[in-house]
């Protein structure tokens, strides 16, 4: 049996390791480089993202040097994106141009890393930051987001759910539909990893949408009660 042949949730736990870990390598290096400014997280950023594609090459599957690629790639990402946000949008503080940033990440590396996991976590991802992007595009901002933002209408509700999850859904069907022609034209790699990061961004929809209201955090906090609960029907 090969690494490629790893149980699902095998694969789930590696892969939710590979993101903690990679929280931690992303602490350390703020710790030991103190890249507080803009330039040097971008930096920092894309010099552990191409050591996770390089890691990658040379074992795409492998359970250990995955892993340690997954890693660095997780805090490549965060680091990359607080650097372009400093770098080319400081003084916008905003929540939708973050998840847009993160967005545009997502897909990009979807496409460049050759890693299956990977790239069903990115898809996962890329689902998310789409999530907030129009979520907090339409509704909440960073100045006002807590208890006190505006509720939307139920029209604007069901307007914004289909803007996040009628493409996604969209964009499942047709991969589902194409599966044949891909698998024939050999781009399986890339296709069925995207596919699995979309049924798994449509059955997460609940998190991705409303993550900070469908749980109380603290005492001191309440899940608002509006029409954006309608979200997570999916």
């Amino acid at each position: 049996m090969t690494t490629t042949d790893r149980p699902w949730y095998i694969g789930l736990l590696l892969g939710t390791a590979g993101w903690v870990a990679g929280v931690f390598i992303l602490i350390f290096v703020f710790m030991l480089f103190k890249p507080e400014a803009g330039n040097s997280a971008l930096v920092i950023g894309f010099v552990l993202l191409g050591a996770a594609w390089g890691l990658f090459m040379v074992d795409r599957d492998g359970a250990f040097v995955s892993q340690l690629a997954l890693a660095l790639s997780v805090a490549g990402q965060f680091a990359a994106i607080f650097g372009i946000h400093e770098v080319f949008f400081k003084g916008h503080e905003s929540i939708a141009g973050l998840a847009v940033i993160a967005l545009l990440l997502q897909i990009a590396l979807v496409l460049v890393l050759p890693n299956r996991m990977h790239r069903v976590m990115s898809t996962l991802f890329a689902c998310a930051a789409w999530a907030f992007a129009v979520r907090f595009g339409l509704w909440d901002d960073i100045r006002h987001f807590g208890s006190n933002s505006p509720s939307p209408s139920l029209g604007m509700a069901i307007w914004g759910f289909a803007i996040v999850w009628i493409p996604v859904g969209a964009a499942l069907y047709m991969l589902i539909r194409t599966e044949p022609r891909w698998t024939a034209a050999g781009r399986e790699a890339l296709m069925r990893p995207m596919a699995l990061g979309l049924i798994a961004g449509l059955a997460a929809a609940t998190l991705l949408s409303y993550p900070l209201d469908s749980f109380p955090w603290s005492a001191s906090m309440h899940a608002r009660q509006n029409w954006l609960a309608l979200w997570p029907l999916l």
